[in-house]
């Protein structure tokens, strides 16, 4: 597959999925992490910034797991997000497959993740609670004595998590320098 169609699919998966917010009026739903994911990992890969395809490819196995607890807690679910969820993480997997996996995209998924949620609080409602910007995740505010120690400890837990997944990925998709000898070999 090309790299320029590899690029587009998680580029229409952002278009997909965010056309059905932007119709039900609620286009601040493109700037939950997982849909964001999207939008960045198709630039990095038709731009080969793969620092910045793997850092927001980091963002998803925890984006998912609370998308899957979500939807199991809400019963509700749109199509469009198996695309974003899914599809791009695994089309991402692959481009890094051949490309190789950057060291230290750990801590560009932390920066880029705290800037979203940044970005987050300023344009999103604040009921809606895009990536935990306005208040305590619902159920877990009696674990935290305000939200400033929710989002630091939220963001420790991030972090760390980053660099486990960063560790699982460096074990089974090459470093950058390994997949260009790699590509050099076969050539």
């Amino acid at each position: 597959m090309s790299r320029r169609l590899l690029g587009l699919l998680p580029l229409s998966f952002f278009v997909i999925h965010g056309s059905r917010h932007v119709a039900a009026g609620q286009a601040y739903e493109l700037f939950w992490a997982c849909t964001t994911a999207s939008l960045l990992i198709g630039l990095g890969i038709l731009t080969d910034t793969r620092r910045l395809t793997a850092s927001a490819v980091l963002w998803l196995p925890i984006g998912n797991v609370m998308w899957i607890y979500d939807a199991v807690h809400t019963g509700l679910i749109m199509w469009t997000s198996l695309l974003t969820h899914v599809g791009t993480l695994l089309i991402a997997l692959w481009s890094l497959r051949s490309q190789g996996f950057p060291r230290g995209s750990f801590v560009t998924a932390t920066i880029l993740g705290m800037l979203l949620q940044l970005i987050s609080h300023y344009v999103t409602p604040y009921q809606s609670n895009v990536n935990v910007s306005q208040f305590i995740y619902p159920g877990s505010e009696s674990l935290f004595p305000s939200y400033g120690h929710y989002v630091a400890a939220t963001w420790v837990l991030c972090c760390a998590s980053f660099y486990l997944i960063e560790k699982l990925c460096l074990r089974i998709l090459p470093s950058p320098s390994s997949a260009l000898v790699d590509v050099s070999i076969n050539q």
